[in-house]
């Protein structure tokens, strides 16, 4: 058996069952939840010594507590072109890859779905709702720049996702080695470069520089015009941002205790170092405020304030996990009991109605009292 245990929760999350000496396993359990699993070969896959028939098994059923259940069929597909990308979203269209498909299957015997990937390499290519192309120099003997084996140096993953019915595709480039990030939103078209710093210490992964690319067009010689620019000090902090122009649109000021961001010449957030507790401000353009209490025994208290700095909401938590949740509204108050009931009560603290979650999902009054 293996397990996944959440030390500060001090439970067990996940389980995973094994029968005999079998790699696989044959149940996991979340929660209250218990699910089974079995398991089929693969037709043309390799196995870990380069040979044909895989001893390594695929899932081909899940089955939960309920007796529900679906089923994964694989079939070898016709072998076929793939389009390969490398670095600055070079394309190179290979010639015939093998290509392997897991269709899903409910109970019934309805299709919910298939993907299908390159069986020499194992990335992915289609599934029911577009094409992927798609670029990994470690993992992708097929990439133009492939260093091979497990990674040596850093590396470069991109994927491309052409969904049927959208006019932009949807990208996520990352360059390891340079610490830049691409991505292009599939609803609006939009490409954002994200220039990281890459140097190990507090600023590692923080956003250096956003750049929007210019055009439609991404690949080699692709032109892009600057956005924003982050600066941050020695403890990994936010200090200022430029924008293109080079005017300063926020700043922070900070000390030992305290630390404030301002857009605009606004305060926007506010942060207050205590004794066993640190207070964290966001004010909202709104009017309203946001407060987080963090304190060192692990619990945490969220409070949301209105324009008249009347509280609206409230929720304490014990070491991560939510033990209390209010909502101050209309001279009321609504505290939840549990998941699936919540008691409503006035300023005084009379109760004024219980409140329960229907089969449906939604809550309704289920006993109003009559003072």
């Amino acid at each position: 058996m293996k397990n996944l245990h959440n030390q500060s929760k001090k439970k067990t999350e996940l389980e995973f069952f094994y029968d005999g000496a079998a790699k696989e396993a044959s149940r996991m359990k979340i929660g209250g939840a218990v699910y089974k699993f079995g398991y089929t070969d693969i037709p043309g896959r390799a196995d870990e010594d380069g040979k044909t028939g895989s001893a390594a098994k695929a899932l081909s059923l899940v089955q939960t507590s309920d007796g529900s259940f679906e089923k994964m069929a694989y079939t070898a597909e016709k072998p076929r072109s793939r389009t390969v990308v490398s670095r600055d979203f070079a394309r190179n269209d290979t010639a015939s890859v093998k290509v392997s498909r897991m269709e899903v299957y409910d109970a019934d015997g309805n299709s919910k779905g298939y993907v299908e990937w390159c069986a020499e390499t194992g990335m992915i290519m289609a599934d029911n709702a577009g094409r992927y192309n798609t670029g990994n120099d470690v993992s992708d003997p097929l990439n133009p720049g492939y260093v091979g084996g497990a990674r040596p140096v850093p590396g470069l993953s991109v994927v491309e996702y052409f969904q049927s019915g959208k006019q932009y595709p949807e990208r996520y480039y990352y360059d390891w080695k340079n610490a830049i990030l691409i991505t292009t939103t599939g609803a609006t078209g939009n490409t954002v470069k994200k220039s990281l710093i890459g140097s190990k210490g507090p600023n590692y992964l923080k956003t250096r520089k956003i750049e929007i690319l210019n055009g439609d067009s991404v690949g080699p010689g692709s032109s892009w015009r600057l956005d924003k620019i982050y600066n941050y000090d020695d403890k990994g902090r936010f200090m200022r941002e430029l924008d293109a122009n080079g005017r300063v649109a926020a700043y922070a000021v900070a000390d030992d205790i305290n630390y404030c961001i301002y857009r605009d010449g606004k305060l926007v957030f506010e942060e207050v170092a205590g004794k066993g507790v640190v207070e964290k401000n966001y004010y909202m353009d709104s009017g309203t405020r946001m407060c987080r209490k963090f304190f060192d025994s692990g619990d945490s208290e969220y409070f949301t304030y209105g324009k008249d700095g009347t509280l609206c909401y409230y929720e304490y938590r014990d070491a991560g996990e939510r033990v209390l949740k209010k909502m101050f509204e209309y001279g009321f108050i609504t505290e939840d009991v549990s998941e699936n009931e919540k008691r409503i009560t006035d300023v005084s603290g009379k109760l004024v109605a219980i409140v329960k979650k229907g089969a449906d999902g939604s809550f309704r009054i289920q006993n109003k009292v009559n003072n």
